[in-house]
């Protein structure tokens, strides 16, 4: 339901989203856009045994001065 309100929120305001709803596909989808993307929203809890804090780590190594929002759904 977050991610769901927060995508539509931003479209809204016309912002381009790019939605991925597990770790491996964010950082596929994160290589490609590189620049495309800012600011990384993510949660702090995702499936496929990654924190959200762990692939944003590895995503701010890429890419050093990418801003990080952090989100739960708790």
């Amino acid at each position: 339901m977050v991610r769901s309100f927060v995508e539509t929120s931003l479209q809204r305001r016309g912002y381009s989203v790019l939605v991925c709803r597990n770790p491996n596909r964010a950082e596929s989808v994160f290589r490609k856009a590189g620049m495309k993307v800012h600011p990384l929203i993510i949660s702090l809890a995702l499936p496929g045994g990654r924190s959200g804090h762990q692939l944003a780590t590895e995503l701010v190594k890429l890419r050093p001065a990418l801003r990080v929002l952090y989100t739960s759904g708790f």
